[in-house]
């Protein structure tokens, strides 16, 4: 029994990485292991003969967590939970706890024997994957990533005890491309306005976006380094910032800084990268797409261009060709006088002449895409050119016996305009 007993103690010894220690029946502490000495502070001699409760939380206490757990270790055989306990110096852990009650060889319970873990840690990861879940289906829940800022470091300062967060993006200024701070919290309106527009290189964030590398300080490395004015001004212990780049391109920069810590573990770094990558995902994601709609209105828009154009060109088409087809039948069927003969040919031409600069207009593509067409302004006797209207559409108005009568001045002087677009309109 000796040797048994011997051999259990070097176990319960030995197991460092666990609190192993055990109560008698009032929940007053019996043994302490090394294991329980490393992971709560206390040593054997401060922790035994005091009560379990030392190592609960202010709210467990309350509670009355302590009791409540050995009378379910009595009426079940064991109690396991996970909950935060207390450190001697007050800080505070996440375990994983086992309980069971000691018996004799007659059944008779003894006392209790206590279990834990710390699982913070791993508490503390899985919080982190479940945040980077979060934060990552929101961003690509949204067409606006920016607008989603605030709700980001909100959950990210619950994790990492953050104070302020600023997010600049590259914008062009001054024929130059620069930093403009975007979105912003924790800082005062007199620093955000100082620091509305920077220069690659200037200050931390600056160094970030030429370098595009993570830049990380802590509370000495602030205390010294050059770049650092702004958040030494700030009051701000711990610094991270990371740069924006999606695709290889660099679209700005984010920075979080606390009050309270005096750096980051290199998880919390990486998380902070990570979420930064996303955040550049999601906003290169909202210009693509933004992009994508201007270019679909642009194309939109270059059909109603289109489809204008070609409507009005169909009519212009059509009104020089009225004419010649009517003169032409006309001088197959009839003989006029030499004078009239004119008439009708020079009718004929100047219509053709017209269709052929319509014709022309047609196949310049690239001037109706754009909804322009050409004009050539020159000095038009306005007389002369509602005079050349009136012939073209005279023979198509005889047809239908409408007499067409004018009293026109031909003093009235020039204006400037396309006689030829001019004419075409006057003929609608």
């Amino acid at each position: 029994m000796r040797q048994s007993e011997s051999r259990l103690r070097l176990i319960i010894e030995s197991a460092k990485d666990y609190a192993i220690f055990t109560l008698d029946l009032n929940g007053t502490i019996a043994s302490w292991n090394s294991g329980a000495q490393r992971l709560l502070g206390y040593t054997d001699a401060e922790a035994i003969g005091c009560p379990s409760c030392i190592i609960f939380t202010p709210e467990d206490k309350e509670q009355g967590r302590a009791q409540r757990e050995r009378q379910i270790a009595l009426t079940q055989g064991q109690v396991e939970n996970e909950r935060w306990h207390m450190r001697k110096d007050g800080s505070r852990f996440w375990a994983s706890g086992l309980m069971m009650p000691l018996q004799d060889e007659t059944g008779n319970t003894q006392g209790f024997v206590n279990i834990l873990q710390d699982k913070t840690a791993q508490r503390q990861a899985n919080q982190r994957l479940h945040l980077l879940y979060e934060m990552t289906s929101d961003l690509l829940a949204t067409e606006q990533p920016l607008a989603l800022m605030n709700t980001l470091f909100s959950k990210l300062s619950a994790q990492l005890d953050l104070h302020c967060y600023y997010n600049y993006l590259v914008e062009e200024k001054d024929n130059g491309p620069l930093l403009h701070l975007s979105n912003s919290s924790g800082i005062s309106e007199e620093v955000a306005a100082m620091m509305e527009w920077i220069e690659f290189g200037e200050y931390i964030c600056g160094v970030v976006a030429r370098d595009r590398r993570q830049i990380v300080l802590d509370r000495e490395q602030i205390a010294t380094d050059p770049h650092a004015q702004f958040i030494r001004s700030m009051g701000i212990t711990a610094h991270a910032a990371q740069p924006l780049i999606a695709q290889g391109r660099l679209l700005g920069t984010l920075s979080f800084g606390s009050l309270t810590r005096t750096c980051f573990t290199s998880e919390e770094i990486d998380l902070l990268q990570v979420t930064c990558d996303q955040v550049a995902i999601a906003l290169e994601r909202a210009n693509l797409t933004t992009s994508l709609q201007k270019q679909a209105e642009q194309l939109r828009q270059a059909n109603r261009i289109k489809d204008e154009f070609l409507a009005v060109l169909s009519h212009e088409l059509r009104s020089p060709l009225n004419p010649i087809l009517g003169w032409s039948k006309l001088l197959q069927v009839r003989k006029f006088d030499e004078a009239k003969t004119a008439q009708a040919l020079a009718t004929i031409e100047r219509n053709a002449k017209l269709q052929s600069e319509l014709i022309e207009d047609l196949l310049d593509v690239s001037r109706i895409l754009q909804g322009k067409l050409s004009l050539n302004a020159t000095p038009i006797n306005l007389a002369s050119t509602i005079r050349a209207a009136l012939e073209t559409v005279r023979l198509a108005a005889g047809a239908k016996s409408i007499g067409i009568e004018v009293s026109l001045n031909y003093n009235v002087g020039y204006v400037s305009g396309d006689s030829t677009r001019l004419q075409i309109h006057l003929t609608r």
